[in-house]
């Protein structure tokens, strides 16, 4: 019963063409401030590039309020695709993501670590995609695997510009590895990384 990928449903053209270029601007110019994405260990977080290699940036201003706004207005068709009991979101927590040459993101899921030092929890994972196009990069595919603790089935998502994935939290999921030849930031592959919280 748990070797069976988890259901999931893409939304193309989520915030439109207008969006993507004036993200894509907002990633250049805060391109600064981007972090060393971290893998969670224990109670803790921490860098560790056999696990994950990607740039991160917490805070994506105004984008933040649209992205939600957007994810709001879409929650009863991804209740309903996803097979999901409909709830009213406790919090959504937001990261733009940059994706470069041989950057990657190996398998994990995307709960909170220690949820009884909090009062809501992870339950919907949303990736959207923005990047240039043509696309300057190969690879970075969303693979979603089923539930069993070795192996099993998976399926995978590509990243097409302007499409947002929606996925239950709890599957184990990976970033496979990107192949951007120029190397250069501009030409990564971008997300904004969204998570649904239930209130516990």
């Amino acid at each position: 019963m748990l070797d069976h990928p988890p259901s999931y449903t893409v939304i193309p053209d989520f915030l439109g063409g207008n969006n993507v270029r004036r993200l894509l601007k907002f990633a250049q110019t805060h391109k600064d401030e981007f972090g060393l994405g971290e893998v969670v260990d224990g109670d803790s977080s921490k860098f560790d590039d056999s696990r994950r290699v990607s740039l991160i940036l917490p805070k994506i201003g105004e984008y933040k309020t649209i992205v939600v706004e957007r994810t709001r207005k879409a929650l009863p068709g991804i209740f309903e695709a996803l097979d999901c009991r409909p709830f009213e979101p406790a919090r959504f927590e937001t990261e733009m993501a940059a994706h470069s040459d041989g950057a990657f993101f190996s398998r994990h899921i995307d709960l909170l670590v220690n949820p009884a030092k909090a009062d809501t929890q992870r339950v919907l994972s949303m990736v959207y995609y923005f990047h240039k196009l043509p696309p300057p990069f190969s690879g970075g595919i969303l693979r979603l695997y089923s539930l069993a603790d070795k192996g099993g089935v998976h399926v995978d998502v590509e990243p097409v510009c302007d499409s947002a994935v929606f996925f239950p939290s709890w599957f184990p999921h990976e970033v496979l590895r990107i192949n951007c030849p120029s190397a250069s930031f501009a030409d990564s592959r971008f997300a904004i990384n969204c998570w649904i919280h239930k209130k516990i």
